[in-house]
């Protein structure tokens, strides 16, 4: 037997473009971990590159990279975000997001199977497989509820900065 989802609706709310709770998942959860990510990425890709304070202060390599793996992740989080703010299919929000992540892991480890010798940019397919445990990490603060304010906004903060050093100073 499936169990029924009962929807309420409140009489003379008016109608809501956006649902109440929206820029609260973008500010707890959905910016910070997408901030975090980035942030670890560029600070990762500039110690896979030999000096490290080169590619952290004067090359724009690192921001580049780091950019297309946060895109990366933001997919199936998208997803979820658009997904539960929906009347009707709200319940099936995670299993979408489990369900995307899913066939990205899996279009990505097939590419290594079929492509062994096909690369995008530098090396990208090896920092895509490094965001696999993000999409636990994300999944983790969509569901359980997001981080405080005060881990958020200064995660959230530092990620901006970063990305505006990287594409604007650099």
């Amino acid at each position: 037997m499936s169990s029924r989802h009962e929807i309420d609706l409140e009489r003379g709310t008016g109608v809501r473009l956006l649902p109440r709770d929206f820029f609260d998942i973008l500010s707890h959860r959905f910016f910070p971990v997408l901030s975090l990510t980035y942030i670890a990425s560029v600070i990762g890709i500039a110690f896979k590159k030999t000096p490290v304070l080169y590619y952290l202060l004067e090359d724009d390599y690192a921001y580049d990279m780091a950019l297309w793996v946060a895109l990366w992740v933001t997919v199936p989080a998208l997803f979820w975000i658009i997904i539960r703010n929906s009347l009707r299919y709200a319940a099936l929000a995670d299993v979408w997001y489990k369900a995307i992540a899913g066939l990205m892991c899996m279009t990505l480890g097939v590419s290594f199977i079929l492509f062994p010798e096909w690369e995008i940019g530098h090396n990208l397919r090896i920092f895509f497989i490094a965001t696999m445990p993000v999409f636990v990490i994300q999944y983790y603060f969509f569901v359980r509820g997001g981080l405080p304010a005060v881990a958020a906004w200064p995660l959230t903060v530092a990620g901006i900065v970063l990305l505006l050093y990287g594409q604007f100073v650099l």
